[in-house]
């Protein structure tokens, strides 16, 4: 037995629609503090997901980079996050590492968080 994939459903948009969706993917991420600075051009949508008024929020992002020419997408979710700010931090962590913008060792082991190691909240 095999298993292939395959496209189960499809949405078809207006090309005019895909651009104005990029477009705003890409102000996103040049309005969030997380990405000042960022050497490659990032497109991503920020969001936060409540579970119930007794627990934190969920902060996700999803992305992709470079902007104009993608090779790569990242979708970070971390349970009870409390702000997307906190998820596109890491997804800029990840496409830092990907794209070798920030020392690696200081990524991998850390050191480059230690000067922001506070919980950004909303």
């Amino acid at each position: 037995m095999s298993n292939s994939p395959g496209i189960q459903n499809s949405v078809l948009f207006a090309d005019s629609t895909w651009d104005q969706i990029f477009k705003g993917m890409r102000h996103v991420v040049e309005t969030a503090g997380a990405f000042k600075g960022f050497p490659i051009a990032t497109a991503g949508k920020t969001g936060t997901a409540q579970t119930s008024k007794s627990r934190t929020n969920h902060a996700v992002f999803i992305g992709f980079a470079p902007y104009d020419d993608p090779e790569v997408t990242v979708a970070t979710r971390i349970a009870y996050g409390y702000t997307s700010a906190n998820a596109a931090q890491l997804s800029k962590d990840v496409l830092s590492y990907y794209f070798k913008t920030e020392d690696v060792e200081e990524l991998v082991n850390g050191v480059a968080a230690e000067s922001t190691n506070e919980i950004i909240e909303d």
